[in-house]
C-alpha cells in the first residue's frame, strides 16, 4: 500500500490523502488459464472459501439505473465480449495509478479529476511500439459510507474518461482499508449495536482495537480499526457490492465490445495488500500504542476461543487471509469477468521467508506469497525495492500469468528484472502526482515500457536458499454444509489422501457467543461427487437429524458444524442462516380410523407440527391379548386434516391385510395404536372392524 517514505516523503503525502479524505465528505463513489496453485500445497480453495452467492432478493442497486447483481450477461453477450477482449489478450500494461490526493467535491467532480489525470498520463506516455502499453487506474472505496449511486457514478465517470482519452483502465476496488467513519462498524460503545465489536479485529480474545498502524517505513502512522475478515456482515457487504460493481463493469464491457474498444478494460484489482497484521516485533509499534497481534476476532469467527485455541494459530490466520482474498476475486469471476482480468493484491515480502530486514516482512506475517494464488484470478504482488527477493517471486510465478499490482513512484531499476517476462501482464506504478513533475522518473518509465522480452539482468540480491529436503505437501481438511431440510442437516468433509473418517460435531448457540455441543457423528456416507477433492476417501458425507428434544431445548439457535480429523479442524458454514427448527407442538396426539374397504383399513393421525406418526396394527380380543402384526407410519397426503394437524398434511395411513394375515387372524378384531412425540393413542371407530376372511382359490 502506497503509504511510506519510499525514497522521500510519501508518508506525508499519503497521510495527506487520509486527512483530505476525512475532511472532504463522502466521495462519489470461457474463464480460461486455470493455472495450478504454487508448490507449497493444495488448498482446495474453490471448496473452502468465504464466497457464496446471495439470494437475488439481496442484490443492491442504484434506484435510478437498477444496475445490480441481477444483471446477467446472456451467452450471446458473453461471446461478443470475449471475442472483443481476445483481440487485446496479449497486451501488457504499464499502469500509472493516479491514487487520488483530491476527492470529488462541489468544486471538482470525479469526471473532472479523471479527465485531468487520464489526459496528462496519456499525453506524457505515448503508446508507441513498446513492450508495454500505457494504462491508468481508478480506486473505488467500496466499503465507504456512500451508497450504490455514488459508486456507480464514480465508475461511469472513469469509464467515460477512459474512452474519451483512449487509455486502458484498471478498476481498483478497495474492500479493506480506507473506510470513513461508519457507526455500524467503528462505534464500539453504541449499546444499540452490540455486535460492532465482532466487525473489527481484536488484540486478544475479547478486546476490539480502536486503531491499527501502517509500518511500511520506520515511523509508521495509525488509522481507525481494522475490519474482521470472516465477519458475516462484512462478507455479505463485500459480496453484495462486488456483484453490483461487476454488473456496472459488465455493462461497460458490453458497450466496449459493441464499439470495438474492448482493449480499454484492463481488469479488476479487488484487494489491497490483504493481510492480518502482527506488530509485536516492530520497534516503533510501542511508540504508537499498537504493540499487539491482530487476528483474534478472525479466530473467533472461525470457531476458536481462549479455552479452545487452534492447534496452529498462524496457519489458521493465513487461511483466513487466503479465503478473504479469494472471496474478493470470486465475486467478480462468478459475474462473468475472466480470471486473466482479475488480479489479487498481496505484499511480496513473504513473512514466512528470510526476506530482507524490512518492516513490511514483520507487518505481513500472515500473508505468504501463496495466498495470492486461487482459481478465480491472476496472482498479483506489491513489490517495493529492498523488501523482497526477486528469485522468490520468480520461483512462484514461473510459467504463470501474474502482475505487479503496486510498486514505488521512483527507483524503477528493480522492475527490470521482471520486465522481460512475457507472462507479466501489468506493472502498476502508484502516485502520479509525484511522478508528473519528475523528468527523471518519466524517462525511466518510458524506457521500462520499451524493455525487450526475455532479457533480464542478474538480480542484485542473493537467491533464496533451497531446503535440503523439499517439504511434503500438507493437505488441508476440506468440507461444507450442503443442505438443511426437514430438520436434517447434511454435508461432507475429508482430509485428502486419507481414508480416515472425519468426526463431525454439531453445535448450537449464538454465532457471536457460546456454542454448546449437541451431537457427534462421523462422515460415513459415500459421496462420490467429492472424489476429486477427497483424493481416495469416498466416504465423506454426513447427516444429522434434529430430534424433538433438540428442537424443544434449542429452537431458534444458530447451528454450527465442526469437522475434526488428524489434529486438523475446520468449521463448516454455508451462507444461509441455519437455525434449530421450532419445537414440535405439545398438543394432543389425534387421529382416527376412517374406513375399512375390502382388505384395506385407512385413517389418519398426527401431533400438530410433527412430520409423521408411527402406527402399530394389532389383532385380538378387545378385552384380551392383542398381537402386533405390522408397524407402519403416516405418509399419505390428507389435506382435509390440515386445520387439525397444522403444517403436516401427510397425516394419512393405509394398511392392506395380506393373505397370511387372513390365514392366521381371520375374524379377529383390529386395533391400531398411534405413537408420536412420546404420546400414545388407540384409534377406534364405532364400527367393529375385523380381519377379513381368506379368499378361496
Amino acid at each position: 500500500m502506497n503509504y511510506s517514505v519510499r525514497l522521500g516523503g510519501l508518508t506525508l503525502a499519503a497521510f495527506a490523502v487520509l486527512v483530505a479524505y476525512q475532511n472532504c465528505g463522502r466521495p462519489f463513489i470461457s474463464n480460461s488459464d486455470q493455472s495450478s496453485l504454487p508448490s507449497r500445497g493444495d488448498s482446495n480453495s474453490e471448496l473452502s472459501g468465504y464466497f457464496s452467492p446471495l439470494d437475488k432478493g439481496e442484490d443492491i442497486s442504484c434506484p435510478s439505473t437498477s444496475t445490480s447483481g441481477e444483471f446477467v450477461l446472456s451467452s450471446e453477450q458473453k461471446n461478443s465480449i470475449r471475442q472483443g477482449e481476445l483481440r487485446s489478450i496479449n497486451d501488457r500494461h504499464l499502469i500509472i495509478h493516479p491514487q487520488p490526493l483530491t476527492f470529488a467535491s462541489r468544486d471538482k467532480t470525479w469526471s473532472d479529476i479523471y479527465q485531468e489525470n487520464f489526459r496528462q498520463i496519456k499525453d506524457t506516455f505515448k503508446n508507441s511500439e513498446s513492450s508495454f502499453k500505457i494504462g491508468t487506474a481508478m480506486s473505488l472505496f467500496a466499503l465507504e459510507g456512500g451508497g450504490t449511486c455514488e459508486l456507480e457514478q464514480q465508475l461511469s465517470s472513469a469509464f467515460a474518461q477512459a474512452e474519451a482519452n483512449n487509455i486502458p483502465l484498471l478498476v481498483h476496488v478497495d474492500f479493506e482499508w480506507m473506510i470513513e467513519w461508519r457507526s455500524d462498524i467503528w462505534d464500539l460503545n453504541n449499546t444499540s449495536q452490540p455486535h460492532n465489536k465482532y466487525k473489527v479485529e481484536w488484540s486478544d480474545w475479547n478486546t476490539p482495537i480502536n486503531k491499527f498502524a501502517i509500518f511500511w517505513d520506520a515511523a509508521g502512522f495509525t488509522r481507525k480499526s481494522r475490519i474482521c475478515y470472516p465477519n458475516p456482515a462484512i462478507r455479505k457487504e463485500v459480496i453484495q457490492k462486488g456483484r453490483m460493481i461487476s454488473a456496472v463493469i459488465n455493462k461497460w464491457r458490453l458497450h466496449l465490445a459493441n464499439t470495438g474498444k474492448s482493449h480499454l478494460f484492463i481488469g479488476v484489482d479487488p484487494g489491497w495488500e490483504t493481510g492480518i497484521q502482527d506488530y509485536r516485533n516492530l520497534n516503533k509499534a510501542k511508540d504508537l500504542n499498537v504493540e499487539y497481534e491482530l487476528g483474534y476476532c478472525a479466530l473467533h469467527h472461525e470457531g476458536y476461543s481462549q479455552s479452545n485455541p487452534p492447534i496452529n494459530k498462524k496457519s489458521v490466520l493465513i487461511d483466513v487471509v487466503r479465503k478473504y482474498a479469494e472471496m474478493e476475486c470470486q465475486v467478480f469471476f462468478e459475474a462473468g469477468i475472466p480470471k486473466e482480468k482479475i488480479f489479487t493484491h498481496i505484499v511480496g515480502t513473504d513473512g514466512d521467508q528470510s526476506t530482507p530486514p524490512h518492516p513490511g516482512r514483520l507487518f505481513y506475517q500472515h500473508s505468504p506469497l501463496e495466498v495470492a494464488f486461487n482459481s478465480y484470478s491472476t496472482p498479483g504482488f506489491s513489490l517495493y525495492p529492498n523488501a523482497y527477493y526477486p528469485e522468490l517471486i520468480k520461483k512462484h510465478t514461473q510459467g504463470k500469468n501474474w502482475a505487479i499490482t503496486e510498486t514505488a513512484f521512483a527507483n524503477f531499476n528493480h522492475l527490470k528484472y521482471f520486465a522481460g517476462d512475457p507472462n507479466l501482464r501489468n506493472i502498476n506504478i502508484y502516485s502520479w502526482d509525484m511522478i508528473k513533475g519528475n523528468s527523471g522518473s518519466i524517462s525511466e518509465l518510458a524506457n521500462l515500457m520499451k524493455h525487450p522480452l526475455d532479457q533480464t539482468p542478474t538480480p542484485n540480491q542473493p537467491p533464496v536458499p533451497e531446503p535440503a529436503v523439499p517439504p511434503a505437501p500438507e493437505f488441508q481438511l476440506s468440507g461444507s454444509v450442503e443442505t438443511f431440510s426437514n430438520s436434517v442437516i447434511t454435508g461432507w468433509a475429508c482430509l485428502p489422501g486419507t481414508t480416515t473418517t472425519t468426526q463431525i460435531q454439531i453445535y448450537v448457540g449464538d454465532f457471536y457467543g457460546t456454542k454448546n455441543l449437541l451431537a457427534t457423528v462421523s462422515t460415513n456416507i459415500q459421496n462420490s461427487s467429492k472424489s476429486s477433492v477427497c483424493k481416495g476417501n469416498s466416504v465423506s458425507g454426513f447427516s444429522y437429524a434434529f430430534t424433538p428434544s433438540d428442537r424443544f431445548t434449542h429452537q431458534g439457535k444458530d447451528i454450527h458444524v465442526k469437522a475434526t480429523v488428524n489434529s486438523k479442524e475446520l468449521w463448516l458454514y454455508k451462507p444461509a442462516n441455519y437455525v434449530v427448527p421450532e419445537a414440535l407442538a405439545t398438543g394432543a396426539l389425534m387421529g382416527s380410523v376412517e374406513s375399512m374397504s375390502g382388505s384395506t383399513i385407512t385413517g389418519w393421525a398426527c401431533v400438530p407440527g410433527l412430520p409423521t406418526t408411527q402406527l402399530q396394527v394389532y389383532v385380538g380380543d378387545f378385552y384380551g391379548t392383542k398381537t402386533l402384526i405390522k408397524t407402519i407410519s403416516t405418509g399419505l397426503e390428507n389435506t382435509s386434516r390440515f386445520s387439525v394437524c397444522g403444517k403436516n398434511s401427510n397425516a394419512g395411513f393405509s394398511y392392506q391385510f395380506s393373505q397370511n394375515d387372513k390365514t392366521a387372524y381371520q375374524g379377529k378384531d383390529i386395533h391400531i395404536k398411534a405413537i408420536a412425540d412420546g404420546k400414545e393413542l388407540w384409534l377406534y371407530k364405532p364400527a367393529n372392524y375385523i380381519v377379513p376372511k381368506m379368499e378361496s382359490n
